[in-house]
Order: structure tokens, then sequence, then C-alpha cells
């Protein structure tokens, strides 16, 4: 072996063992950087591509991909967020087995005055924040009577909508226990927000 070969051999060496080192450090710093934060940021996966077809199925308009949540710790000294994503599980139901996690938009709160009219109109606080059943309408389904009411939101309940015609949301199944909410939602690849 020549004077050059050995000099570039140990020049290949210095570089993997640099990028090693290098590589090490940065796991254990995200390790431990995540263990610090797991209880308090849950990354998950939930959301669509983008595709156009899937878009049009999206229950959030203008959401792509991926939702990172902020979890709910104390629930006593949390300050709810009107019209901000939160993200819950869901209870037992039709389409969905109880545990399923769903992402939605807060738009009713404990006090609050909710009222679904003759004319299905969901408001809050005499607000129109959603219009219509348009999964029973696609379905041929009459909407029950018992979905047009007057009352005051429950304490610890939530009344969660998504802002799509596909969105199963608590037209359908009632309010949210506070108990079943994880944490604020926070869109990535967001479009038009």
């Amino acid at each position: 072996m020549t004077n050059g070969q050995r000099q570039h051999k140990h020049v290949i060496l210095r570089s993997c063992i640099k990028w090693s080192l290098y590589a090490s450090i940065s796991i254990w710093l995200g390790v431990t950087v995540f263990d610090q934060i797991e209880n308090h940021i849950n990354i998950s996966f939930w959301g669509h591509i983008g595709a156009e077809k899937e878009r049009q199925l999206s229950c959030i308009k203008d959401m792509y991909y991926m939702f990172v949540t902020k979890k709910i710790t104390d629930y006593s000294d949390h300050e709810w967020q009107r019209d901000e994503l939160y993200t819950f599980r869901s209870q037992e139901g039709a389409l969905y087995k109880k545990g399923t996690i769903f992402v939605k938009y807060l738009r009713g709160l404990p006090g609050d005055t909710l009222e679904i009219n003759e004319k299905h109109e969901i408001m809050v606080n005499g607000k129109v924040v959603a219009s219509g059943f348009p999964i029973f309408e696609r379905h041929g389904i009459r909407v029950p009577e018992k979905f047009i009411f007057k009352e005051t939101i429950p304490p610890h309940k939530y009344y969660m909508l998504g802002d799509t015609e596909h969105s199963y949301d608590s037209r359908y199944w009632g309010y949210v226990d506070e108990e079943d909410i994880i944490g604020r939602a926070y869109g990535f690849f967001a479009v038009g927000k």
C-alpha cells in the first residue's frame, strides 16, 4: 500500500468516526429532548395527504397530513379556546368504535346556549356556527325531532364541529366529555388559514 493510499484510508476513517459521533450525539439529544416534552406534546399523523379526492372527504377545510396535539395535563386550570382545534376520543357510536381519535373545532362551551332550530341551523349563543345535517341528507335520512332543541351546555361538556359537509361531529352524537379531550391540535401544511 502506498503512502497516498494510507493517507486516503485515514481520511475516510476519520470522516466515518466524526459522522458516527455526530449521529450519536444527535440521537442522544433527540431522545433526551423528546423525553422531556413527551408528557406535553403528542405528535399525531391524522388528516390526509391532500389528493383532491381525499381533500373533498376531509372534515376540516384546507388541512393536510398531520396534526400536533398539545396535551392538557390539568383540566381545572385549562383555558379553553373557542373556535380552535381540539383532539379528543370518541364515545361509542354507530360509525366509529369507542376511543377513536377525532380532531374538530370547539364551538360550544359549558354555560353556552345551544340551539338547533327548524331550519337546522346550529346556533351557539344566538350565532349560527353550522347549518344542516348533510350526512343524513346524503343518505335520505329524515332529521329526528329530538335533534331540534334549545338548551344550556352542561358543565364539563363541549360541542365540537368540523367545517365541511363530511364532518361527523357533535350535531350527530352530542357533547364531548371533558375527560375525553386530549388537547389542542395544530394543523400542519394548512392552506388558506
